[in-house]
């Protein structure tokens, strides 16, 4: 093994590398698709390119539990990364990854169970005398001595921290290994299955919802962002090789902060971190605030908080914790009080009950479209205009925009609404809609097609005909053919419910106009 840089960053045309994941300690029976990677089992190689499966065949022989043991099922996803601009990938694969640790760890599976590597064929530049590293753990010597030699080689990287920087290159007649503990996880996971039972447990709707979240939500999403950075550190604080209780507690005390967005921190208190902690107990009351907030007047919630604070503090600035464990009673007889539990596994349960609970918030926002509540009719109409004229969006990611600002659409009336943008949305909703080609009746074709035309114009009494003309069609309401099925139907219930709209919007300035002559 050889750690170089696996994917150099470089100006210039898009190159598309195919890259394999490999999750060894995971197998699948089926496709699951997590965050938007699917993940197949080493035995389902159907309808892949030759040179796909056998490069997938080749890398399934290299990976070993323990010496002369080689891992016969695990599971892989194919990947396809861009030479210059990987970063968005990575994101989206690193948040798959940190969410199926999150689930692994509901069943006591440690964080290593989730190691995902990323490889692609590739050469390796190597001494002839070749030394043993941490991961390869065998390595058969070249026949010639001496110097440097070019052989095949699978390049690319290991996600360990969820940022996918520890760059490996590995000899395709070498093994690799888990770390020194991986044989002690025994059976292998079964990753449909785990999958499965979350979807089976009412109280994981919200992880079963963030699994089949799209993916390019993270590039513009505060929240998903926020939601996984947290996550990161949760599930290192799960991780095998912590050197120290210390480092679990600094990790799950990080975790917390992200995602309940508030600061354990007290550097203010200027040096003396546990004794300022007692005696300022602002820091734990912010902390014990919000998890009351979620989950309501737990008794002892704040004195665990104030222990968990307090072991997390004395770590960081001692190096120490002087408790790991929760201590109930009263603090005034301390030889009398009862250890229950571990402060970092009390504090796992609380991370994972909050994490649940922050989700169902945010999506049951989505769900009753709390964020369009908040928005004017016409910045609607301007953002639809802005979708609509993205070069950097397919029609199909524009439409499907578009119909999650129709849903916010719910002020009928046309105050300080400007007409031009009404019709220009209507032109630019319609053009791009016809251009998806989507089933219709050919005399509807046609009355889109000319109120689309009339629209681009911008006058009323065009747009009001062509739109009288188009409404005629829908005698009972402005919906969808039945023939529209799946995505296609979701599209357009998002194209036709911003038409009802515009149709509306239109004759109310029909009429006004009217009135006006």
């Amino acid at each position: 093994m050889q750690e170089s840089p696996a994917i150099p960053t470089r100006s210039g045309p898009n190159i598309t590398h195919t890259y394999y994941g490999i999750l060894p300690y995971i197998w699948t029976e089926n496709p699951v698709t997590i965050f938007g990677t699917t993940f197949r089992g080493n035995h389902d190689l159907a309808d892949l390119k030759a040179s796909d499966a056998e490069n997938l065949k080749k890398l399934f022989q290299i990976f070993y539990l323990r010496y002369n043991e080689r891992i016969s099922q695990m599971s892989y996803a194919i990947v396809q990364l861009i030479e210059n601009n990987p970063e968005p990938q990575f994101k989206r694969l690193s948040a798959a990854q940190q969410l199926l640790a999150f689930i692994l760890n509901k069943y006591s599976y440690r964080y290593e169970q989730s190691t995902l590597y990323l490889l692609r064929l590739g050469t390796l530049h190597v001494p002839v005398q070749q030394s043993n590293g941490p991961i390869v753990l065998e390595s058969p010597r070249p026949s010639v001595s001496g110097g440097w030699e070019t052989v095949p080689a699978y390049i690319g990287l290991r996600n360990i921290d969820n940022r996918f920087k520890k760059a490996i290159s590995v000899r395709l007649d070498a093994k690799i290994y888990g770390n020194s503990d991986m044989h002690n996880f025994g059976v292998l996971t079964h990753l449909e299955r785990l999958v499965d039972q979350q979807s089976r447990t009412s109280e994981d709707w919200p992880i079963v919802r963030l699994l089949e979240t799209k993916p390019e939500r993270m590039g513009n999403d505060t929240f998903l962002e926020r939601v996984f950075r947290s996550l990161k550190w949760y599930n290192q604080s799960t991780s095998n090789t912590l050197e120290s209780e210390e480092a679990g507690l600094v990790f799950l005390a990080t975790a917390f902060e992200c995602l309940l967005e508030v600061s354990l921190s007290e550097s203010e208190m200027e040096g003396e971190a546990v004794k300022g902690a007692r005696r300022n107990p602002g820091v734990t009351e912010h902390f014990v605030r919000s998890l009351q907030t979620l989950l309501g007047p737990v008794p002892r919630l704040p004195e665990w908080a104030t222990q968990f604070y307090n072991a997390r503090s004395a770590a960081i600035h001692r190096g120490r914790a002087e408790a790991h464990h929760f201590l109930a009673g009263p603090s005034k007889h301390k030889g009398q009080q009862l250890s229950i539990k571990s402060l970092a596994d009390l504090g796992m349960m609380i991370y994972r009950i909050c994490f649940t609970t922050v989700l169902a918030g945010h999506f049951a926002a989505e769900k009753f479209d709390l964020a369009g509540s908040f928005f004017h009719t016409q910045e609607l109409v301007n953002r639809v205009i802005k979708v609509l004229k993205d070069t950097n969006k397919s029609p199909d990611d524009k439409l499907r925009e578009v119909q999650r600002i129709s849903s916010s659409i719910r002020n009928y009336g046309i105050e300080a609404i400007t007409e031009s943008t009404v019709y220009e949305a209507t032109a630019l909703l319609l053009d791009v809609f016809l251009q998806m080609a989507p089933p219709m009746d050919a005399g509807l074709k046609a009355a889109m097609e000319e109120l689309a035309a009339s629209a681009k114009l911008k006058g009323n009494p065009a747009v009001y005909e062509s739109m009288s003309m188009f409404m005629r069609f829908f005698p009972r309401g402005i919906w969808p053919d039945d023939s529209l099925k799946g995505n296609e139907r979701l599209i357009a219930i998002g194209v036709y419910k911003f038409l009802g709209w515009a149709s509306h919007a239109t004759i109310l300035f029909h009429e006004q106009r009217a009135r006006g002559n």
